[in-house]
């Protein structure tokens, strides 16, 4: 009975072997998958990183730190192309390299920031945006009241900026200088504004409307750099609906000659924004110069669907798109 049995039970053995034998490599490729995906969340973490500090860098303009941006990013760069040639092990150890020294990046800046050097360097850069945007103004006539508070807010802050850093107390100092760039920016921004409709007699409720679809906008960027972006197309649909409210309400009066003049002018803007961002290291540009010709597309579309309300709306957010490449491409 057991000799009988023997060959059953070496044959269930056999199959057992190679049942294991045939599953064994999926174990190993079924790792490999997993961790790949891992060390993608990895690369994407360390380009948030990255994305921040050359926020950073950007801003306080220190040396220290786009030295030590370049050298995270040409680390971030071999991690990448190593996870393609499918060694994420090799690409996950990099790219931790990579973020520790895009941290140590930010770190440099604020503390180049901090310094006598530092914030002087901060100080001149807005000085000189204050002075082009001031002889622009005096050169076009467009006297704004709220475009006039926030340069001379921006003169203030940069004046205590000066006195801090008289008495060393450099942090501080560089805060105020930052404070008064975002001043500055925003008076540029408006002077932008009321030159693309300038045909138009903007009302004050017409400005704020631009304005506030700009805020949008500039959401809508945000939400679609961090991947959401189905709250992206949400935001940018919100500043077209602020627009076209504008417009129903009475706030402006549109005429074909009007929106034509637009359309041709953010067209002007897109040539020399094309030229600014061929060069420009700023993550998400070419996607967000891709949306941008979108709406400006849709916008030609509709003026010639004799649709005014859509057409102007649509050259608009395209402008202001524009705008905003041309501000992060500039500095």
């Amino acid at each position: 009975m057991k000799r009988t049995d023997r060959p059953a039970s070496v044959a269930l053995c056999l199959m057992t072997f190679a049942a294991f034998v045939m599953a064994a490599p999926s174990i190993p490729r079924a790792q490999h998958f997993h961790g790949a995906d891992r060390a993608r969340a990895e690369l994407t973490r360390t380009d948030d990183v990255i994305a921040r500090a050359h926020t950073v860098v950007r801003e306080t303009m220190s040396q220290k730190g786009t030295r030590s941006l370049e050298a995270a990013r040409g680390i971030q760069d071999r991690a990448w192309n190593s996870l393609h040639e499918d060694g994420y092990r090799l690409a996950q150890r990099l790219t931790i390299e990579a973020r520790d020294e895009a941290r140590h990046a930010i770190t440099l800046a604020r503390a180049d920031a901090q310094t006598e050097a530092g914030v002087a360097r901060i100080v001149e850069e807005i000085n000189g945006r204050i002075a082009r945007l001031s002889d622009l103004i005096a050169t076009t006539g467009s006297r704004d009241e709220r475009t006039l508070r926030l340069l001379n807010e921006a003169r203030g802050l940069l004046e205590k900026s000066r006195l801090k850093a008289r008495q060393s107390r450099y942090q501080q100092a560089s805060r105020h200088a930052m404070d008064a760039r975002r001043l500055v920016m925003k008076a540029e921004e408006r002077v932008r504004n009321m030159h693309a409709i300038k045909g138009e007699h903007p009302s004050a409720k017409m400005m704020e409307a631009i304005e506030r679809a700009g805020a949008i906008l500039r959401d809508a960027e945000e939400a679609i750099g961090h991947g959401r972006v189905g709250d992206g197309r949400r935001l940018i649909e919100r500043a077209r609906e602020t627009l076209r409210a504008a417009v129903r309400d009475g706030t402006a009066e549109l005429t074909r000659e009007g929106v034509e003049r637009e359309i041709s002018m953010v067209e002007q803007l897109r040539e020399e924004t094309r030229n600014l961002a061929s060069s420009c290291p700023e993550p998400g540009i070419k996607d967000l110069l891709g949306r941008a010709d979108d709406h400006l597309r849709l916008a030609r579309g509709h003026i010639e669907g004799s649709d005014l309300e859509s057409a102007w709306a649509e050259a608009v957010t395209a402008r202001a798109m524009y705008g905003r490449i041309s501000n992060l491409c500039a500095r």
